[in-house]
């Protein structure tokens, strides 16, 4: 692999560079296949990002991969926002505190209990006639409820049922096909 850096070259050379390397498009299928973007290789390349989509169009072998791609995306972005949502879901506050139940140092959260947090409110009250001090932490986290909620709606382990049923007497419908023959006259 050549140490040529893409700012080191004119833009002719960069987009014949780029163009030319018959690794190109599987470079591309597995960078967008992972959840990246081709934004983000244009912005690396340095090459208009519409040069780079007028390539991908202009032949169907490279246009199915790219598609492909996508669609792999797509799969990849929903099973990462699954697992956030479970890890969301899943998370034990033993994991930030002690054994005294005091807070852990914060670089000592696992991330997964990291995530779940999001604020810690300290008040502490100071008794300067016996130097007592009073700290009180509250832990400020995601509803994880609602996360396991939604994971159970994905996984299909909650289904909603709703009564559709409409019940329409013999008269409503009479008085219904009257009401539209007066309004047609």
């Amino acid at each position: 692999m050549s140490n040529i850096q893409p700012s080191d070259l004119t833009p002719a050379d960069r987009e014949y560079h780029f163009f030319s390397d018959p690794k190109r498009m599987d470079h591309i299928t597995l960078h967008v296949a992972n959840g990246g973007s081709l934004i983000d290789i244009s912005k690396a390349a340095m090459i208009p990002y519409s040069k780079i989509m007028a390539w991908i169009r202009a032949d169907k072998v490279r246009l199915d991969a790219y598609t492909a791609a996508m669609d792999d995306r797509r799969e990849w972005a929903k099973e990462s926002v699954l697992a956030e949502i479970r890890s969301l879901g899943m998370w034990d506050i033993r994991k930030v505190i002690d054994d005294k139940g005091n807070l852990l140092p914060t670089s000592e959260w696992p991330d997964d209990v990291a995530k779940a947090i999001i604020g810690i409110d300290v008040s502490e009250r100071y008794d300067n006639e016996s130097e007592t001090t009073n700290i009180t932490k509250k832990i400020k986290t995601v509803d994880k409820l609602k996360s396991l909620e939604m994971v159970a709606k994905n996984l299909s382990l909650l289904i909603e049922k709703h009564d559709v049923r409409h019940e329409v007497t013999l008269d409503q419908l009479i008085m219904s096909t009257q009401t539209k023959k007066n309004e047609i006259k």
